[in-house]
């Protein structure tokens, strides 16, 4: 399912895009990357998903590489 006109996502999405953020804070974490700020990271990730991502592992990784 794609997000709606007002912004929103279906429940579905909304548990990938939790799953890629935390996914990717303890990637971030465990590697030393303290320095980024947790809603730089869901900016990221929310952005993917608007786009219309909806691949955990691409969620997660466009999230860290960029």
């Amino acid at each position: 399912m794609h997000h709606h006109n007002n912004g929103s996502f279906d429940p579905k999405t909304l548990i990938i895009v939790e799953t890629a953020f935390d996914e990717a804070w303890i990637t971030l974490s465990t590697n030393g990357h303290d320095n980024i700020r947790p809603e730089e990271l869901a900016r990221c990730i929310l952005r993917l998903a608007m786009e219309g991502e909806r691949d955990p592992v691409q969620l997660h990784d466009g999230a860290i590489w960029r």
